[in-house]
C-alpha cells in the first residue's frame, strides 16, 4: 500500500503525479527509465522434475525504480545486506539495470558473510565475476548473471554483496523500500568491495524517513538438489514488509527494520522448520498495482512484471498472489481486479507453475479505504474464496481482520498507520498459509538399469572344448533407456590348457560399451567360467553386475 495521511484515491493520484514529475526530470537529465522488457518464462513441470542439481532462487527483490528519490552514486562502493532463504555452497548473483536508459558498468563485485554492520566474517569474502571478468556492463533495460561462486552459508545467515560504482551513476535500478540497513562509502572513495573491515563504509542507505539501498542487486540463486523448489510471494507493500508510524506524516517505522520480519520471511522459517524443500522469494513492491501502466517508486504494474519477477525465478514451482488493494484504492472495480487475477492464473499455469490467490487485508481507518472501496474489497475476496481457477486460497483477511470491525485489521496485529501489519501480523499471515498446498518438485532418485544374464551350453562332441551361448538384457527402472552393456568373462582353473591351476578368478575377456545382447564362447576343458554383465542407461547411470557361473 502507498503510505501518506490522505485518502486512498487521492494518495494514488498524488503518487502518480509525483512520479510523472520525477520521470520528466529524469528525461531531461538523459536518464529516463526504460520500460520493463517482457521476459521469457521458463516452464516448470513439477510432475516431471529430475533430481539433478539445479539453480533455485534463495533471495530476491523486485526492482521498483531508477533511484528517483535516492542519491546519485559517484565513484563509491555500496555494501548491501540480504537474508537468503535457502543455504548452500555455490551461488550466483543477479544484477539489474531494468530502468536504466544507458548501459552501466560496475565492478569489482564481491559477496561475503556479514559479521556485524558493514564488516564481513574474515575469510568469507569472494570475488564475483561475470564471464570471468571482474567488471561488467549491464545493458540498458537488461540484467546480468554472475559466474558460480563457491561460498558456504546457511538460510538466514546474512550475506553482504558489495558493488563498486564506476564514475557517476545517475539512475541506479533499485528496490526502494528494503526494510534493511545497507552501507556506502563516501563519494569518490573508490573501490572497497573486497574490504573485510567495514571502516570505509561510513554512510548508510537508510535515511531519516525510509529504508532503501538495494542498488542493481535483484537476486541470489543457490545450486540445490532437484527436490528443492521456490515459492514466489507476489504483492505490494504488505508483501514488502512495510510498517508505518501513523500520525500526520505517516513515515516508515524504522524501529523494526533489520529483523527480517516480512511475512515471506516468516513463511520461509515455517518451511525450514517443517523440512519442506522450498525457498521463498519476495516479489513485493510498495505501492504496486496490478493494472498500473506508469512507472516510479511504486514499480511497473503487477500484470506487466509478473513474468520476470515471479515466473522467471530460478526453480519456481508456486506463487502466492496477494496484490490488488492499491487498485481498489485507486478506484478500480471488482471486475477489473478479478480480471487481472484471472490473467495471472493463466500466465502461471501456462508456465507450469502453481498459483495460490490470497484474500486482500482490511484497510480501514482514517487513511485507508472508504466504505465504497471496502465493499469492492469484499466482492473481490468473496470471488477469491469461491473461484476454482487457482491451485489454492490463502485467507489473509480471515487471519487478520478485527472481529469487532471486519473492515480493519485486528489492533494487536497492525502497525501505527492502521493499514499495514506489525511483526505479529506478518507472522499471522505466514501462519495462514497451508504448507501442504504449496507445490514443490516431485522428483525421485533415478534407479539404475538392472541387468540379467543367462548361459546355455551348446552341444559339443565328447572330449572337446565346451561351447556356451551367453545372452543378456536389462530392465531400465529409471526410465532413461539402456545405452550399452559391459560384459566380462572370468575364469578359474588350469586356464587355457595350462596344468598350473589359477587360484582365483581372473578376467579373460571384457567387452566395454557393447550394444550386442549375446555372444558365443568356447572354453577350455577343466576351466570354470563366470559371465558378468552390467547395463548403463542413456543418462550415464550404471547398474550393478549380474553374474552367472558355469563349468
Amino acid at each position: 500500500m502507498i503510505t501518506a495521511a490522505v485518502p486512498y484515491a487521492l494518495r494514488v493520484a498524488l503518487t502518480r503525479s509525483i512520479v510523472g514529475l520525477l520521470a520528466a526530470v529524469a528525461i531531461l537529465l538523459g536518464v529516463a527509465p526504460a520500460a520493463v522488457a517482457p521476459a521469457a518464462v521458463a516452464s516448470t513441470d513439477s510432475s516431471a522434475a529430475s533430481c539433478a542439481a539445479h539453480w533455485v532462487g534463495s533471495w530476491a527483490a523486485s526492482p521498483s525504480d531508477a533511484s528517483l528519490l535516492s542519491p546519485t552514486l559517484v565513484g563509491q562502493t555500496v555494501r548491501m545486506i540480504v537474508a537468503p532463504h535457502l543455504g548452500g555452497d555455490i551461488l550466483r548473483v543477479h544484477l539489474s539495470n531494468r530502468f536504466g536508459s544507458l548501459p552501466v558498468t560496475v565492478g569489482p563485485v564481491t559477496v561475503g558473510v556479514q559479521s556485524s554492520g558493514p564488516s564481513l566474517v574474515p575469510g568469507s569474502e569472494r570475488s564475483v565475476t561475470f564471464s570471468q571478468q571482474t567488471f561488467v556492463t549491464i545493458p540498458a533495460g537488461g540484467e546480468v548473471v554472475s559466474d558460480p561462486v563457491t561460498l558456504s552459508f546457511a538460510a538466514f545467515q546474512d550475506l553482504a554483496v558489495s558493488i563498486a560504482a564506476q564514475g557517476i551513476v545517475l539512475a541506479a535500478t533499485e528496490h526502494h523500500y528494503t526494510r534493511q540497513t545497507s552501507y556506502l562509502t563516501p563519494p569518490l572513495s573508490g573501490n572497497h568491495a573486497a574490504d573485510t573491515s567495514g571502516s570505509a563504509f561510513t554512510q548508510t542507505t537508510t535515511t531519516g524517513s525510509s529504508s532503501t539501498g538495494w542498488y542493481f542487486l535483484d537476486g541470489i540463486d543457490v545450486m540445490a538438489p532437484g527436490s528443492v523448489g521456490a515459492v514466489v510471494a507476489f504483492g505490494d507493500s504488505i508483501t514488502d514488509g512495510y510498517q508505518g508510524t501513523g500520525g500526520s506524516d505517516n513515515t516508515e517505522d524504522l524501529s523494526t527494520i533489520n529483523t527480517n520480519g516480512r511475512w515471506p520471511d516468516d513463511l520461509a522459517r515455517r518451511l525450514i522448520a517443517a523440512k519442506i524443500p522450498l525457498s521463498v522469494l519476495n516479489a513485493g513492491i510498495a505501492g504496486n498495482e496490478l493494472l498500473y501502466t506508469g512507472s516510479g517508486v511504486t514499480g511497473p504494474g503487477g500484470l506487466s512484471r509478473f513474468g520476470v519477477d515471479a515466473l522467471a525465478q530460478a526453480g519456481v514451482t508456486d506463487v502466492i498472489q496477494a496484490e490488488g488493494i492499491n487498485d481498489i484504492g485507486g478506484g478500480r472495480s471488482a471486475s477489473q481486479v478479478i480480471g487481472a487475477d484471472e490473467q495471472l492464473i493463466a500466465q502461471a499455469h501456462a508456465a507450469g507453475v502453481h498459483i495460490q490467490l490470497a484474500t486482500l487485508l482490511p484497510a480501514g481507518g482514517p487513511i485507508g479505504l472508504d466504505a465504497a472501496a471496502n465493499a469492492v474489497r469484499d466482492q473481490v475476496n468473496q470471488w477469491i474464496r469461491t473461484q476454482q481457477l487457482s491451485d489454492g486460497v490463502v485467507d489473509f483477511d480471515a487471519a487478520l481482520r478485527d472481529p469487532n470491525d471486519p473492515s480493519e485489521i485486528n489492533p494487536p496485529l497492525v502497525s501505527g498507520d492502521g493499514i499495514h501489519p506489525d511483526l505479529a501480523g506478518y507472522q499471522a499471515m505466514a501462519n495462514a498459509v497451508n504448507l501442504a498446498l504449496l507445490a514443490h518438485p516431485q522428483c525421485s532418485v533415478a534407479a539404475p538399469p538392472v541387468a540379467r544374464v543367462r548361459v546355455s551350453a551348446l552341444r559339443s562332441a565328447a572330449h572337446t572344448r565346451p561351447r556356451f551361448l551367453v545372452r543378456w538384457s536389462a530392465s531400465d527402472t529409471g526410465g532413461a533407456g539402456t545405452a550399452y552393456f559391459t560384459v566380462q568373462v572370468e575364469s578359474i582353473g588350469p586356464h587355457r590348457g595350462s596344468r598350473r591351476r589359477v587360484p582365483r578368478w581372473q578376467t579373460l575377456r571384457r567387452f566395454a560399451k557393447t550394444t550386442k545382447t549375446s555372444l558365443r564362447f568356447t572354453g577350455h576343458i577343466g576351466d570354470r567360467y563366470k559371465f558378468r554383465v552390467s547395463a548403463t542407461d542413456t543418462s550415464g547411470m550404471a547398474g550393478g553386475w549380474a553374474t552367472t557361473r558355469t563349468v
